[in-house]
């Protein structure tokens, strides 16, 4: 035993300073790893829920409602979704979402026959929502939805602004307390534009042309108006130009009404069944009806009798008026008593005794709504007065020769004389 030697007091004092110092130093390591720990798991926490949500946005196409925040609760949203809705020290998570993308899939539906109300929430119905971010001084619009941990100091400081971490004083978030210190909060927010993306949203568009197949005035019309994208079906609505409709399945039909326009313009709108809606502008090519004098002739008149005759027309507006023409190289006129009345368009009056004869009228038919004019000559025969009831042969004589005279020559005359010699008398004797 005299060979080993044990440890003196200086080795003792020594080993012991060691390890206290080696144990001093892992205490004060354990905090950081744990507070470590806890940022770690709560980010993960957050991003989890983040995630969950976004799930669902694609899946139905909206978001769960959000509620008022609860610290000791957390959200409906978060278990609709399949996500835990708490941080590693216990709070709930604040679940923020733009109000246009909420739904609680329970709101009955709404008709869609004038295109302004939807039928359900579709975040691909959306251009834009209300719900805007500031991160580090720099605004983010279009927010889809956000997720708030109050972090390690167990205050949420978050409303919609998301400032660097330990920035001091901050406490924007007064519903959860009102401590305003170094900023801790996990944030993590959503744009519109990536769940549309990650849903595969396609915009709504028309694709019919501005320019429609013409028309021909008056004659049957139909043409489907065609869009694609957003989520059938759709609904059209528009105001057709006169003498057409258009169906909410988008058929343009009917027929248009007399007019002067060549080119009709309308605007028609088409909405999804979510309630995407889109404007399309366009025209119609119309070929007119040119303006026709469709009367043949005009009648014939008598002296000293009432006369009238409708000059009729077609084509244009449908509203003439007529005159006669004035136009050097027309001989025009029209006997006394007789006028054209140019408002009606008509030829009447009493012929004058003495203007019995044939007259050359040439009448002008104008409409100035569409401003046209078209002429045509007729030609008008008045007769002498009519002699009046029972004209022709006395009604007392038969028709027909008299019932006293056989047809044929007469029975006493079979032939020539009988004294006459043969072949003479009866054009048939030798000269």
């Amino acid at each position: 035993m005299r060979g080993r030697r044990g440890f003196t007091l200086i080795e003792v004092a020594l080993m012991l300073a060691v390890l206290g110092l080696l144990l001093g130093l892992g205490v004060s390591l354990i905090g950081p790893l744990v507070k470590r720990s806890k940022l770690v798991e709560t980010r993960e926490n957050v991003k989890e829920a983040k995630e969950a949500l976004v799930g669902f946005a694609v899946r139905h196409g909206y978001l769960p409602e959000d509620s008022s925040y609860d610290a000791t609760q957390p959200a409906t949203a978060f278990q609709v979704a399949g996500a835990k809705g708490t941080d590693a020290y216990g709070r709930a998570l604040r679940y923020v979402a733009a109000p246009e993308l909420q739904w609680d899939n329970s709101t009955p539906l709404e008709d869609m026959s004038d295109c302004n109300t939807p039928l359900r929430v579709d975040l691909c119905a959306e251009t834009a929502t209300s719900l805007s971010v500031i991160q580090e001084g720099v605004e983010r619009h279009n927010v889809a939805f956000m997720i708030v941990s109050a972090g390690e100091n167990q205050n949420l400081q978050t409303k919609t602004e998301i400032y660097g971490i330990d920035f001091p004083g901050i406490d924007d978030f007064p519903d959860d307390g009102n401590r305003p210190e170094p900023y801790d909060d996990v944030v993590e927010y959503v744009a519109l534009d990536e769940l549309q993306a990650l849903r595969g949203c396609r915009r709504l568009v028309v694709v019919t042309p501005e320019g429609l197949p013409s028309a021909e005035e008056g004659q049957p019309y139909s043409y489907a108006m065609q869009a694609e994208g957003g989520v059938p079906p759709y609904t059209w609505v528009g105001s057709a130009p006169d003498g057409l409709n258009l169906s909410p399945e988008g058929i343009l039909s009917g027929a248009v009404l007399p007019g002067c326009d060549k080119q009709l313009t309308f605007t028609a709108t088409v909405c999804d069944w979510p309630g995407q809606s889109v404007e399309w502008h366009g025209w119609l090519p119309v070929r007119r009806k040119p303006l026709t004098i469709t009367t043949v002739e005009l009648p014939v008149g008598y002296e000293g009798s009432n006369y009238s005759a409708q000059i009729a027309a077609d084509g244009g507006s449908g509203e003439y008026y007529c005159e006669l023409s004035e136009d050097n190289d027309t001989d025009t006129e029209l006997p006394t008593g007789l006028q054209l009345y140019t408002e009606q368009c008509e030829v009447s009056g009493v012929p004058d005794t003495g203007t019995s004869g044939a007259y050359k009228v040439t009448v002008k038919v104008l409409d100035n709504n569409c401003e046209q004019e078209v002429e045509k000559t007729f030609g008008l025969t008045i007769q002498p007065a009519s002699p009046g009831p029972g004209p022709g042969p006395p009604p007392w004589v038969p028709p027909g020769p008299p019932p006293w005279v056989p047809p044929g020559p007469p029975p006493w005359a079979p032939g020539p004389p009988p004294w006459a010699p043969p072949g003479q008398g009866d054009g048939q004797g030798q000269t």
